[in-house]
């Protein structure tokens, strides 16, 4: 696992589909937006349209993966400190009314 010294700072982040992709839209601190799916096993990230992570992670009929996961997975390559006691209102893919909720951090 590479880890990058100056990762980008995660300010923003929403799930926009729950399986088949799992699916994320987000904003870094610099204004760049930032793409994350999880879709036949692979997991990628993309800042403004580039590549910066894609690992097949699990078999390739996944499609589901919660937040948290995608977050420790991804933590190598994006900083998420952010929003570690952010409260977000997310939609559910089922087109159920918004929920406020606060994102559970593991302190080691």
């Amino acid at each position: 696992m590479i880890i990058q010294p100056n990762k980008p700072t995660v300010i923003q982040l929403e799930q926009t589909c729950f399986a088949c992709p799992s699916a994320w839209m987000g904003r870094t601190v610099c204004d760049k937006e930032l793409y994350i799916r999880f879709r036949w096993g692979c997991l990628s990230a993309y800042l403004n349209d580039d590549v910066i992570y894609s690992e097949s992670i699990s078999d390739e009929l996944d499609g589901v993966i919660d937040e948290n996961s995608v977050i420790e997975l991804l933590s190598h390559v994006l900083d998420f400190e952010e929003l570690r006691s952010e409260t977000h209102i997310v939609e559910d893919a089922w087109n159920f009314p918004p929920v406020h909720r606060i994102i559970k951090w593991d302190e080691e």
